[in-house]
């Protein structure tokens, strides 16, 4: 079990052939009622990790329980709904049996040799075993938000979960989407991520590394005729003439310009959009502007600063704090579907305007970028990880074909 997502993997499959074998001895209304309840259950663990302040644990001498002890509130709470649930089939299937019974006395004779049991149990093994999987690809993932770096790349690499994954059904998918929006919206299950952390260091200010990386930062305008208005966001020069930014800065864009912090200005071309990631990659012939060096990953604390074009304004700079970098499930920028991002959660002060530009560590190399702020915190934003970025980045360093730029997005 040295290979990532092995110790998952087995965990798995001893849930997943248990549950069927116990279906199998209840039967079909027994099951649904239980696996109802585990799911319910699920849910609302959840939703209790949310009302409860981990933080405690997280200065304390064992700070893995803060990613220990909500893992444990939400199987409690499934297995509660799954006792709750199998108790209510169990007396749902005995009021049916019953009342089978009854109708065969008074029958009598005629009415032919009792049902057999077997098919019954057949089918309840076949239903366990399939809502154990739906429950499993629904619920499990989602553990990934807690921000504890083993248990994070267990569940990543989890070969069940992406079997799973690749035999659920479109209609499946489509089911489950409002229910991902609705937990990465909450945010109720990251533990970490909600953990604060010190203000932001002023010793960034005046730092010359910080100063020389802003000459790569870059104001993207962008105007979209079929939704009738502009939009401002920020960018970096990543190689030659590739310029990258949010996708959401670029949505439906009908023509693009870059602008540095000079002044001077560059009409752009979209070659790569992706709106699961947020990503655009975009070629600018000329651009007079230099590249801006890549850096390491971040830790909880590790100073940092948010390069950009904040509310459409002049080239800033402003102090941040990592509070953690953790994998979120969530929908794309037009709110459909299931994406997974590799994210940092700031404590700074991102402002409209900031999307699309840099992270940077203090020696001034990009680290992440810059993609939204928090609607229920103040002063606290979220980055895609460099490596998030890179996955759209890379396919793109050849060519300059343009793509389409989709829908507008409210953002």
């Amino acid at each position: 079990m040295d290979s990532p997502g092995a110790m998952v993997d087995a965990v798995l499959l001893v849930v997943i052939l248990g549950q069927t074998y116990l279906s199998w001895r209840r039967g079909v209304l027994a099951t649904v009622g239980a696996m109802v309840g585990l799911f319910v259950g699920g849910v609302l663990g959840f939703v209790a990790t949310g009302l409860i302040s981990f933080e405690p644990l997280l200065w304390s001498r064992t700070p893995m329980l803060v990613a220990v002890v909500p893992v444990l509130i939400i199987a409690l709470s499934a297995a509660v709904g799954q006792r709750i649930g199998l108790v209510l089939g169990q007396g749902v299937a005995a009021a049916v049996s019953a009342r089978g019974s009854a109708q065969a006395r008074r029958a009598g004779p005629a009415s032919g040799p009792p049902r057999p049991r077997r098919p019954w149990r057949l089918l309840g093994a076949l239903t366990g075993f399939t809502l154990t999987c739906t429950a499993v690809w629904t619920l499990i993932p989602a553990l990934r938000g807690i921000g504890y770096g083993p248990l994070t790349n267990e569940v990543a690499h989890s070969e069940v979960i992406a079997r799973i994954d690749a035999a659920m059904p479109p209609p499946a998918r489509s089911l489950a989407a409002p229910l991902y929006v609705w937990i990465d919206t909450a945010k109720s299950w990251q533990v970490l991520p909600n953990a604060p952390v010190a203000a932001p260091s002023g010793r960034l200010a005046g730092n010359a590394d910080l100063e020389r990386a802003a000459s790569s930062v870059v104001k993207i305008r962008s105007v979209s005729e079929q939704c009738g208005r502009g939009r401002e966001g920020s960018g970096w020069v990543v190689s030659g003439d590739r310029v990258v930014t949010n996708a959401h800065v670029v949505a439906g864009a009908t023509r693009v310009a870059v602008q540095t912090r000079h002044g001077d200005g560059w009409m752009a071309t979209v070659v790569a959009f992706d709106p699961g990631a947020d990503v655009a990659v975009l070629a600018v012939p000329g651009i007079d502007a230099p590249v801006l060096r890549s850096g390491p990953t971040l830790r909880r604390g590790d100073d940092a600063a948010v390069a950009g074009y904040p509310l459409d304004g002049p080239n800033a700079l402003d102090p941040a704090r990592v509070r953690s970098r953790t994998t979120v499930t969530s929908a794309n920028i037009y709110g459909r579907g299931r994406h997974e991002r590799d994210v940092y959660t700031l404590q700074a002060n991102v402002q409209q305007g900031n999307s699309g530009g840099p992270l940077l560590d203090p020696r001034g190399r990009a680290v992440g970028m810059v993609y939204a702020k928090s609607a229920n915190e103040a002063k606290v934003g979220y980055a895609l990880s460099l490596a998030e970025v890179e996955t759209v980045l890379h396919p793109t360093e050849r060519g300059a074909a343009a793509v389409s730029t989709g829908a507008c997005t409210n953002r």
